[in-house]
């Protein structure tokens, strides 16, 4: 295993919070405006750091984990009870704490999933032939549970994200990470055949409910898969030796001989949807091309989800629907903070506030349970939501 990737899975549990920093060894966090105990800018006169472990912290009421201070409580903060938006529409109905073990017996489910990242980390170190810690992986949450992620939902006015939210162990241009092809399926056998069930229905269901009066079958619909790789999963209709349709696919990925190799994409760009600087990532396709766009098991490595899924909004027809898939593996170096730690009913509802916040042309997010993976196999789960007329 590299010294490199001994880090890196260190840094994992440490950015979980399995591990914390010894005192003196603390990070700091540089903030504008006043503090928590007031005093000037910078958190105490001059551009002054303060140290993000003697922030004030709270448990949450409802999953039960600590959360610190921050930015947006200063003026409520003997006020404030919930962690996040989910916890605090989950309390008001009804719901129990998500997050508790059950019975006092098993692993949080937070502690489980980081201890699933290291197993991934070390074996990413390893190699996947050499033997990797025993650690089990975690029960999937239940399928009703992930279904009711979204239910009496509240959101907040204002995008409730900060940059850090969206910071990864490993920092380095994507373009590195992604110049080897890798022609692997990132989910077992089941889950792969629940995905393009999944993308099956609901295209299907698509052209039934007319996306337009010259589509008659599915070879008609345009489809984007956003980022890409060497398969799509879209049902055989899309095979371009066989399609037969007006409609294409479109593929935007990250390694050219990937994307060469999928065999239903008509055509593709490589582009880099987490850098641009100030400027917001731009799809490069003219506005209402697509009937739908596709996002599968890689919306946890999006640093900018609220600018991409703006441009998925731009270019999708009105009546069009934009599909997120995601599951519970990962490279765990390239994942945000946001995503890492938390279990499916999290990240259904993370998903859905990225759409929620990207653009008031999207209608309202939905939550399907692919496979709720009870039976030890790999779970899968979407987020969708229509572009309005």
């Amino acid at each position: 295993m590299s010294l490199r990737m001994t880090v890196l899975a260190v840094a994992a549990l440490g950015c979980m919070g399995l591990l914390r920093p010894a005192a003196g060894l603390r990070p700091v966090l540089r903030r504008k405006g006043r503090g928590p105990k007031g005093g000037g800018k910078g958190g105490g006169g001059g551009g002054k750091q303060v140290k993000k472990g003697d922030l004030p912290t709270k448990v949450c009421a409802t999953c039960g984990r600590p959360f610190t201070w921050r930015k947006k409580w200063e003026a409520v903060w003997d006020e404030v009870r919930y962690c996040s938006d989910r916890c605090r529409n989950q309390r008001r109905r009804g719901g129990a704490p998500a997050m508790m073990p059950a019975g006092g017996e098993a692993l949080p489910r937070r502690q489980a999933v980081a201890n699933m990242g290291l197993a991934l980390s070390l074996g990413l170190g390893m190699g996947f032939g050499a033997a990797t810690p025993a650690l089990a992986k975690p029960r999937p949450p239940p399928r009703a549970e992930v279904e009711r992620a979204l239910e009496g939902v509240e959101w907040d006015e204002a995008w409730p994200y900060t940059g850090g939210d969206f910071a990864r162990l490993d920092s380095e241009p994507d373009t590195t990470f992604y110049t080897e092809a890798r022609f692997v399926q990132h989910v077992d056998d089941a889950a792969v055949a629940a995905m393009r069930a999944y993308y099956d229905a609901a295209l299907q269901t698509q052209l039934l409910a007319g996306a337009g009066a010259s589509q008659k079958q599915l070879g008609d619909l345009s489809v984007l898969d956003l980022c890409a790789s060497w398969t799509s999963h879209l049902p055989p209709a899309f095979n371009v030796a066989s399609k037969a349709g007006a409609g294409r696919v479109s593929g935007l990925g990250m390694n050219a001989a990937e994307l060469k190799a999928n065999e239903q994409l008509n055509d593709w760009v490589e582009q880099d949807l987490n850098v641009g600087g100030a400027a917001a990532p731009r799809l490069p396709y003219p506005d209402g091309t697509f009937d739908a766009v596709l996002c599968s098991l890689s919306v946890d490595y999006l640093t900018r989800p609220r600018e991409v899924f703006a441009e998925v909004a731009r270019v999708l027809r009105p009546g069009g629907a934009v599909h997120i898939v995601f599951g519970d593996r990962l490279f765990i170096t390239k994942a945000v903070a946001l995503w890492t730690g938390k279990d499916a009913v999290e990240h259904a509802y993370t998903v859905a506030s990225y759409l929620h916040y990207a653009s008031a042309a999207l209608g309202s997010p939905e939550v399907a349970v692919l496979r709720d993976g009870q039976d030890g196999k790999d779970p899968l789960y979407a987020v969708r939501a229509v572009r309005k007329a």
